[in-house]
């Protein structure tokens, strides 16, 4: 990500290059030498939710107590009153920060959230990382042709909440996966399949014959997992990226149906507002307003 906004350092010296800030939200790279930082990140808690990807180096971070050692592509969600500290495994390290105020999230999110037993701990793909960092850019162009903060906000929190849901869900998968060993190859793997050709032509049959799964047991264990039918839950992992595909990117709205992989524009349509509450095209008008 090399368009970045800002480029300074922070009161402890250390690197920071801001893309997209407000009081709401913050995302920011920082950059942690040890030959000029003597620590990362002292022990501390903060008043907001903390999403941090390690993009290079190693390194070993310390949450309630609990050491994860993390390296590039690993990330820690953290949330407001967690006690945090990141020491050094490698001279160098490099994070991605989104750091969350509470009061930016639905009612009904910071529900969810509160129920949630923190830190969340996980792997992106390199498809996952590539599209955050595509979608930053997206949003830092898009920033620049607003008027009106107030929807831009609107925008931005949407798409951090809509992010936010998406990594609940793969870590509750992720560690229910961790102990679900099966004929070599474990739910988890067909899940992480799933996230990575969503936009491909798959269904449950062929997915459950791939992973070594019969289709009843596949269907039955895959709701188990992940709380939703395999049909429910491929339409969200689309939708989720459409909404960002059509906030981010100028692509027709058929386009943009066609490459999170529906073959029914009608039928996308119809999903859309039923996950949303308002149409793909309501969700384009509103974008376009700001352009004006």
């Amino acid at each position: 990500m090399n368009n970045y906004r800002e480029l300074g350092y922070d009161i402890n010296n250390r690197v920071v290059l801001t893309f997209l800030s407000d009081e709401k939200y913050q995302i920011v790279q920082h950059v942690f030498s040890k030959s000029v930082n003597k620590e990362i990140c002292e022990l501390h808690t903060h008043d907001y939710y903390e999403f941090e990807v390690l993009i290079s180096g190693k390194v070993l971070e310390i949450v309630n107590g609990t050491q994860y050692v993390t390296e590039p592509g690993d990330y820690v969600f953290v949330s407001k009153n967690d006690t945090h500290e990141v020491k050094y495994i490698d001279d160098i390290a490099v994070f991605l920060l989104i750091k969350i105020q509470y009061e930016s999230f639905s009612p009904k999110l910071n529900k969810i959230l509160k129920s949630i037993d923190f830190p969340i701990v996980g792997k992106l793909t390199d498809e996952e990382c590539e599209y955050i960092g595509i979608s930053i850019e997206k949003m830092q162009k898009v920033k620049e042709k607003i008027h009106d903060k107030e929807l831009f906000d609107d925008i931005m929190c949407g798409m951090l909440e809509n992010f936010i849901l998406y990594i609940i869900g793969i870590n509750d998968e992720i560690r229910y996966g961790e102990y679900s060993q099966d004929k070599s190859k474990n739910m988890t793997d067909a899940i992480v399949y799933i996230r990575s050709n969503y936009n491909r032509h798959i269904s449950l049959k062929d997915v459950a014959k791939m992973f070594g799964y019969s289709y009843n047991y596949f269907g039955n264990r895959f709701k188990e997992v992940t709380g939703k039918s395999f049909v429910d839950y491929l339409n969200d992992i689309r939708l989720i990226n459409a909404y960002n595909k059509i906030v981010a990117s100028d692509l027709s709205l058929e386009d943009i149906s066609s490459e999170v992989g529906y073959e029914n524009f009608s039928y996308f349509y119809r999903r859309f507002k039923q996950k949303y509450g308002f149409t793909p095209g309501a969700l384009r008008k509103n974008k376009n307003k700001t352009k004006k």
